[in-house]
């Protein structure tokens, strides 16, 4: 399976930061809950780390302090957050933890299965790390042991 969690450039995350700062001096409590739901969302699907960090950080803020209106994209996007910044193990307990308390969350179940495909992806990543170390390893020791015999 392929990646298909959407990704945002810093443009769209400037207008959603400009947006959510001017609601938030001049529009009401639930334009400004619902600005700040699009900033996070903007935050945690940026291609910039630091962007999906800080989006992680404000969605758990407001897991913290919000109230039961958001919750669960806050959840979600606390999950994308952690998967973004490859925190593989946070995100997929995030994710098994939204579909236990929403087993027809559809994006929690996509999501979940794009964190397996990063675990296996980042496995094997590894393995192979691991298989080259090993083969020059045995190719020094080969060449050491073989040059002392002359």
């Amino acid at each position: 399976m392929s990646e298909v969690i959407p990704t945002v450039d810093n443009d769209f995350v400037t207008h959603c930061i400009s947006e959510y700062d001017s609601v938030f001096i001049h529009g009401s409590h639930d334009a400004a809950a619902e600005a700040r739901l699009r900033l996070v969302w903007a935050l945690v699907h940026s291609t910039n780390l630091k962007h999906a960090l800080r989006g992680r950080d404000l969605a758990m803020e407001c897991l913290k302090n919000g109230t039961e209106s958001y919750m669960k994209d806050y959840k979600f996007l606390a999950a994308v957050g952690s998967y973004r910044t490859k925190n593989y193990v946070q995100a997929r307990r995030e994710a098994c933890s939204l579909l236990e308390e929403y087993p027809d969350f559809r994006q929690a179940e996509h999501l979940k299965e794009c964190i397996d495909d990063a675990i296996v992806r980042e496995g094997l990543q590894g393995l192979g790390i691991a298989a080259a170390v090993a083969g020059v390893a045995g190719l020094v020791l080969t060449l050491a042991f073989s040059g002392g015999r002359k």
